[in-house]
């Protein structure tokens, strides 16, 4: 069941210091093995070289791939080493304090891409996002994409409340979608959140590592 926000999100802060923090090292370790290799020292500079791969591994994982985004058929959080996908049906609410969460009735799955502040807590409950009759009683209605847009923009908010607005503006979508209204009661499956690990970057960091390791105890 299409939400009809398509959507992604990515931490300016945490590709910042993973590119800056790679060219870094990689430029360091890839200078010493050029030096190597010019002094005959061959073996050094491969190991050079290998560890180099490792960080590059491990900080694309790490800084680069973790993201946010909302798809058709529910929210995919990119973190470090494994994926998660929630369905629009399963997610029962939002968070957006210190990081975003999205709370199902099995657990909790939390972003590493997005994060934000314990100032925000205050913020969430002047909205009253989890408690609508509070909402009611106090004249006060959760705040909207278009209107966070028109009247103070993202520069203001945090990574996870940015997403939080997202999330609730394609959920929102999707529950008031013509199919989905037209569907009877029942109808449509909640749907299972489901984690899916890395494998391929466990084995390739795995890999480098014992690279490192037997080339280092080598030399």
């Amino acid at each position: 069941m299409a939400g009809g926000i398509r959507w992604k999100y990515r931490s300016g802060s945490l590709l910042g210091i993973g590119l800056v923090g790679v060219g870094l090292f990689d430029a360091v370790l890839l200078w010493s093995a050029q030096d190597g290799l010019r002094a005959g020292r061959t073996g050094a500079a491969i190991v050079d070289v290998l560890w180099a791969a490792a960080i590059t591994a491990l900080v694309v994982e790490v800084f680069v791939r973790p993201s946010v985004q909302t798809v058709d058929d529910g929210v995919v959080l990119v973190n470090p080493y494994r994926t998660a996908v929630v369905p629009w049906g399963a997610l029962e609410r939002v968070e957006a304090e210190l990081t975003l969460e999205l709370v199902t009735s099995a657990r909790r799955f939390s972003s590493w891409a997005a994060t934000g502040s314990r100032n925000a807590r205050p913020r969430r409950r002047r909205w009253s996002e989890d408690d609508p009759d509070l909402a009611r009683e106090q004249g006060t209605t959760p705040p909207n994409l278009a209107e966070v847009l028109r009247t103070k923009g993202f520069a203001s908010l945090t990574g996870a409340m940015q997403c939080k607005l997202f999330i609730d503006e394609a959920w929102q979508a999707w529950r008031t979608a013509p199919a989905r209204e037209a569907a009877e009661p029942g109808d449509v499956a909640p749907g299972v959140p489901a984690v899916r690990w890395h494998w391929r970057s466990f084995a390739l960091l795995g890999v480098l590592a014992v690279a490192v390791a037997v080339g280092s105890a080598s030399l």
